[in-house]
C-alpha cells in the first residue's frame, strides 16, 4: 500500500529511497527523526511527501515503536489526505475572499469622494495580493484619448524605485485596444500580462531601456454597463497568470462600480 502511495509498483522500487528524498519539509523531517531517536510512544503528523516521479502528496502518518527478538523497529501507517487538504485550502481561500470583499466594501463606502475610494481600494488590493504597484486610469469616453492617467497610485517605498515608470505612465493615455488598459477597456474583462517585455502591445515598455516592471494585470470598474476606470497593477518579476486572482479582481470591479 505504501509503495502505491509513493508511486511505486512494488516495495522493491523503494529500496534506496531516503527520508530526505521523500519529505518536502526538512524541518518536519528533522523533528520526526528526533522523535524516533527518543522512541516516542506514538508519533503522528500531517506532512507533505514526494513520490518517485516528483509529485507531492499530503500524508497523515502514525508510527509506533516495537521490540521483537531484541530488535527495535517501527510500525508505520500512512493515509493519503491530499483531497482533504485541497478542500481545506479551497475553503480557506473562499473565506479570505469574503473577508477581502468586506474590506473593499468598507473602505470604498467610507471614502468621501470617488478618488478617495479608488485610492483606498488600490491600497487594499496591493497589500492583499502582494503586487507592489497600483495605478488607476480614468475612462473619459468623450475625450480624444479616452483612457487618462489619474494620479492615483499605490507605490512601495522608496518611490524612486519606479520613478521612470511613473513618469511615463502619467504622460501616457490610451485608445481602445491599446496597451494593457486599452485592451481591458475593449474586452471589458480582467487581463494579465506575465511579462511586458515579451508583450507586443505594451507601449510604455518602449519608452526606456528598463521600465522597472515585468508582470501586469488590470481590471475594469463598471457601473450600469459603463466602464468608469481601469485599475492596473505591476510586479518587478514576471509572473504566470492566476485565474483565482483575475476572478477576484473582476468581482471587485463590479463592487466598486456600485460605490
Amino acid at each position: 500500500r505504501f509503495a502505491e502511495l509513493m508511486g511505486a509498483e512494488t516495495s522493491e522500487d523503494l529500496i534506496g529511497l531516503t527520508s530526505e528524498g521523500s519529505w518536502v519539509n526538512s524541518k518536519e523531517l528533522a523533528h520526526h527523526l528526533a522523535q524516533r531517536e527518543t522512541r516516542v510512544e506514538h508519533m503522528t503528523a500531517e506532512v507533505q511527501r514526494r513520490r518517485l516521479d516528483g509529485t507531492v502528496w499530503w500524508c497523515h502518518f502514525h508510527s509506533y515503536p516495537f521490540v521483537f527478538g531484541g530488535e527495535e523497529g517501527w510500525i508505520n501507517w500512512h493515509e493519503d489526505i491530499t483531497e482533504r487538504k485541497q478542500a481545506e485550502d479551497e475553503l480557506r481561500a473562499q473565506n479570505d475572499f469574503i473577508k477581502f470583499l468586506h474590506r473593499i466594501s468598507l473602505v470604498s463606502n467610507e471614502a468621501p469622494t470617488i478618488e478617495d475610494a479608488f485610492k483606498a481600494c488600490l491600497d487594499e488590493i496591493c497589500v492583499s495580493t502582494d503586487w507592489p504597484i497600483g495605478h488607476v486610469y480614468v475612462h473619459a469616453p468623450d475625450h480624444e484619448v479616452p483612457l487618462q492617467p489619474s494620479g492615483v497610485w499605490h507605490l512601495p517605498r522608496p518611490k524612486k524605485t519606479f520613478a521612470a515608470f511613473r513618469k511615463i505612465t502619467e504622460a501616457t493615455g490610451f485608445q481602445l485596444g491599446e496597451g494593457l488598459p486599452g485592451r481591458v477597456l475593449e474586452s471589458r474583462s480582467a487581463m494579465w500580462v506575465d511579462d511586458i517585455n515579451k508583450d507586443g502591445n505594451f507601449p510604455r515598455a518602449k519608452e526606456c531601456n528598463d521600465i522597472g516592471v515585468r508582470a501586469g494585470l488590470a481590471f475594469p470598474v463598471i457601473h450600469d454597463g459603463q466602464i468608469l476606470a481601469v485599475f492596473e497593477f505591476f510586479s518587478e518579476q514576471a509572473e504566470a497568470p492566476d485565474q483565482r486572482t483575475l476572478d477576484m479582481l473582476a468581482n471587485v470591479g463590479q463592487q466598486l462600480g456600485g460605490v
